[in-house]
């Protein structure tokens, strides 16, 4: 199979997926670890329509390279190298896209659940 050249660049923004001032330095005790865990999601959080909606609403925002390799694993969950070989990327490329995909999913759900799920 010809790999095909894809820009998947031009999607990333210019900054980091997650803000780094949320991991620690290197002179602190565990550099590139997180300084505090992201707070655990509330009970019933997963069975709640609102979530739902937020999460669609999400998803449908991401550019469309983004969204096709964060649906193929986490929600056909396909294999990682097999949804990178159908989309014409490298390995490193899908996991690149794929968390950063799942940083703005996970982030744009902490906004919505820290509001009270009101959209």
């Amino acid at each position: 199979m010809k790999r095909m050249r894809v820009p998947w660049r031009r999607d990333f923004s210019p900054a980091t997926a997650v803000d780094p001032a949320r991991f620690q330095d290197v002179g602190e005790p565990y550099p590139r670890h997180w300084r505090e865990f992201p707070e655990p999601w509330p009970p019933g959080v997963t069975t709640d329509p609102d979530v739902a909606a937020c999460l669609a609403d999400a998803l449908a925002e991401l550019p469309p390279p983004w969204r096709d390799v964060v649906t193929g694993v986490d929600v056909q969950h396909g294999d990682p190298v097999g949804v990178a070989a159908e989309r014409g990327l490298l390995p490193e490329q899908e996991r690149a896209i794929r968390n950063r995909a799942r940083a703005f999913l996970r982030e744009r759900l902490a906004r919505h659940v820290a509001r009270g799920g009101r959209r």
